[in-house]
């Protein structure tokens, strides 16, 4: 006697169950790769179907949906769904065993119509226990990993399809054809017996009790539930719109394009390798942000790959139709997953079959119709046309209607509700970052593989990939039980630079458990949130001192006044060298000049090199594009008076633009004295030809503003002063870079001056001859008075 249903399912059965549903899953779809679609039609064509019964081929299948509507009369009045789904899966693969008998049976009897008849059979057989399938699993499977869990089975079962389709194109044109796809077909039947095998060894959970209704009543349950109605409306138009066009692929394949089965069969595994590949990424999205925003966004896309193939040629075909087929298997995949997920979710548990049924058996009649109407245009447009260069056949007005109705559907969409999701821009948002595709490849790497080293692996592409997706995960990975992806997961939060991160990582500075205090400030730094500050602040009393200096480093990084405010004060406390010249840079970054004193002292002062360079990295942010100086830094000691030469020669042209030649050549000549000097290496005498020749050119910038005379020659020197003075106070860049000069040179007759002290030279003459060129062009006013004693 068979057992029934389980009244509670262990752990271990469940696991079990959802193995052995995986296992009948890639059965059953060995047994779909080998008859339907693709090798059903070219069995039809080799039979003789014209292309309007072709469109009834397609039709049957929708036909035989139809008794869905009736199913859940009987699944609701049994005690277990289990039986009924064995019966009626085995009749439904044991009617292929005459369809392969066809091609023996003589050419006179009606073998075209007997393959339409037996497949309305087949596929009503399988259409009466599909609620009862769906109900069965549904209850199996937990909700809270249903969209991975999906995802998973369906990608394995998209592998085993993918060999057989490409084994199967090869194998069916063998001669003669008819028998080859005879044996196809057994060996479907083979795969669909096993898989009935696997399903009867799948526990059943307690199929839910649900009140009997009088039978108007029953009928009415899915029309009377907005959200199921709507869903409903949407699912059997799109699958009309979608049928329209569905069974005709293939026969354009073969009659218009002139593609072997073989090569179909390549294009069918491209599709099914894509489908396996997104499978898990359409999973995990549909699990974190709703079934919904992801069928949406692949409604979309499949609206238009009947449009798309409009523009495939005999002579094209090879290279567009592989591209065809990946997309389709992306969105597809995303589609079909989100589509059965959010109807499991819509669909109420009590009387759930006679949802599922009513959904189901509505969706056959579109699929149903849309074949028919599919055939009838194709009928009516039988005569060829040229449109757009492109000899027009009669299924390519088929595929223009497809996509347009595909596309009129879509309006649907806002009627249908699911709770608790996020928006389709949000998520697509998300998403895309620099290479979305890496992303979430990454991440499903990151949630799967168990291994300590693999998840740090893919920790770094997350990061690489800015992958905003990732945002909640990798927060939960904060409290991860290995300490590298601890730190991993913090730097890559900082990396993607999402402020819904920034409430965890702050609370994370206060947890020492976690170890990952340094990692936490400086990505809280990277991201900018002023929220962080005070907490930041709080690290600044810390004893430890890499503590300390990570949480300058943050500050540094977050533009404000509480952060600025905070850097001051720990500058005044601060006695550690290298600690003081992190929070000189840090104000140096939010553009603070007064600390270019400390900058100038800790230049003076310090003997270690790299010190010295750090410090005048940071002066060089305050003067204006320290990209360019970080160039000078790292250019090596016998290519540097060369790349001196370069930057003077630039500066000194645009300076002197306009000038006479006898004042240019005057100002040039300064310049290369300069130059020189720096070569010789002495570096103090540098400054003073550098200084002498911008304050001549400013000069006669200047005049020039205020038209006095041409140049500065025979002009008071008050009045020279004077203009001076208006044309630096009028921009800020000029009062910087000018003071810096005027102030280095008096500063280097009473010290040594250093290398790094020139090159800040260099670069300040560099800064102002880009503002000149920008005043010319922008002949802005404003700014501040020329303040020597700042610097």
């Amino acid at each position: 006697m068979r057992a029934p249903p389980h009244q509670t399912m262990r752990f271990s059965e469940i696991t079990r169950g959802l193995r052995l549903l995986t296992i009948n899953a890639v059965l059953a779809t060995l047994f779909g790769s080998a008859t339907v679609g693709t090798f059903s039609t070219g069995f039809a064509v080799e039979l003789g179907a014209s292309d309007f019964l072709v469109g009834w081929l397609g039709a049957a299948p929708g036909f035989g949906q139809i008794l869905q509507f009736f199913s859940p009369f009987v699944i609701e009045r049994l005690r277990a769904r289990k039986p009924l789904c064995l019966l009626l899966y085995l009749g439904g693969y044991l009617v292929w065993v005459p369809i392969a008998l066809l091609p023996w049976l003589p050419a006179a009897v009606p073998r075209v119509f007997l393959l339409l008849g037996l497949l309305f059979v087949s596929t009503s057989l399988f259409s009466f226990a599909l609620p009862a399938g769906i109900s069965w699993i549904t209850d199996l499977i937990p909700e809270n990993i249903r969209g991975r869990y999906m995802g998973r089975q369906n990608a394995l079962a998209g592998i085993a399809g993918l060999l057989v389709t490409l084994a199967a194109g090869r194998f069916v044109e063998l001669p003669p054809k008819l028998h080859s796809f005879a044996f196809l077909f057994a060996f479907g039947v083979a795969c669909g017996l096993a898989a009935v095998a696997v399903l009867s060894a799948t526990p059943e959970p307690l199929k839910r009790s649900s009140p009997r209704l009088p039978v108007w009543r029953f009928i009415g349950l899915p029309f009377r539930r907005p959200r199921f109605r709507n869903f409903m409306a949407y699912l059997a138009l799109r699958s009309l719109a979608t049928f329209i066009a569905a069974p005709f692929f293939i026969l354009f394949m073969l009659k218009f394009l002139k593609v072997p089965y073989f090569e179909i069969g390549l294009f069918t595994a491209v599709s099914s390798l894509a489908t396996m590949v997104t499978y898990p990424l359409w999973g995990y999205l549909a699990d974190k942000y709703g079934n919904l925003p992801v069928m949406k966004l692949c409604a979309f896309g499949l609206s238009v790959i009947p449009g798309l193939w409009l523009f495939a040629t005999p002579g094209n075909y090879r290279y567009l139709l592989p591209l065809f087929f990946a997309y389709a298997g992306v969105v597809a995949a995303g589609f079909i997953l989100s589509q059965f997920n959010l109807l499991m979710k819509i669909a109420p548990e009590q009387n759930r079959t006679v949802y599922l049924g009513t959904c189901y058996g509505l969706i056959g009649v579109g699929s149903a119709v849309g074949p028919v109407i599919g055939g009838t245009i194709a009928k009516a447009a039988a005569n060829s046309t040229h449109l757009f260069g492109v000899a027009w056949t009669n299924i390519h007005y088929v595929m223009v209607v497809s996509c347009a109705c595909r596309l009129l559907t879509t309006a649907l969409l806002p009627l249908i509700r699911e709770r608790n999701v996020a928006e389709t821009g949000e998520m697509v948002r998300q998403v895309v970052g620099r290479h979305p595709l890496s992303a979430l490849v990454n991440l499903v790497l990151f949630l799967r593989r168990p291994r300590e080293r693999a998840r740090v692996q893919a920790l770094h592409g997350l990061g690489a990939a800015r992958a905003r997706v990732a945002v909640s995960e990798l927060v939960a990975s904060l409290d991860d039980p290995s300490y590298e992806v601890r730190r991993g997961a913090a730097r890559v939060l900082g990396d993607i630079g999402d402020r819904e991160a920034v409430a965890p990582l702050r609370a994370k500075l206060f947890d020492p458990t976690a170890d990952v205090i340094e990692e936490c400030a400086v990505s809280l730094g990277k991201i900018g949130d002023p929220d962080a500050v005070p907490a930041l602040t709080e690290l600044l009393d810390r004893p430890h001192r890499s503590v300390r200096k990570n949480a300058i480093i943050a500050l540094g990084a977050l533009p404000g006044e509480a952060s600025t405010a905070a850097l001051w004060e720990q500058l005044e406390r601060e006695h550690e060298t290298s600690l003081r010249a992190l929070i000189a840079d840090g104000l140096a970054r939010h553009g603070e000049a007064r600390v270019a004193r400390v900058l100038r002292s800790l230049l003076r002062e310090c003997h270690s090199p790299l010190l010295r360079r750090q410090s005048a990295y940071s002066l060089a942010r305050l003067l204006g594009d320290s990209n360019a100086f970080y160039g000078l830094l790292q250019t090596e000691p016998l290519a540097l008076s060369g790349a001196v030469q370069r930057l003077v020669r630039a500066a000194g042209a645009e300076l002197t633009r306009g000038f006479a030649p006898a004042e240019r050549d005057a100002l040039l000549r300064e310049l290369q004295r300069a130059v020189r000097y720096f070569e010789q290496a002495d570096y103090r005498h540098a400054i003073g030809p550098l200084r002498r020749a911008v304050t001549e050119a400013l000069t006669a910038v200047a005049l020039r503003q205020t038209r006095s005379v041409a140049g500065p020659h025979g002009v008071p020197p008050a009045e020279a002063r004077r203009a001076l003075g208006d044309l630096v106070r009028s921009r800020d860049p000029l009062q910087r870079n000018l003071g810096f000069l005027t102030a280095q040179d008096s500063e280097a007759h009473r010290r040594a001056v250093e290398v790094e002290d020139a090159l800040l030279a260099f670069h300040a003459v560099q800064m102002l001859a880009d503002e000149v060129d920008r005043m010319r062009r922008e002949q802005g006013r404003g700014g501040h008075v020329l303040d020597e004693a700042m610097w």
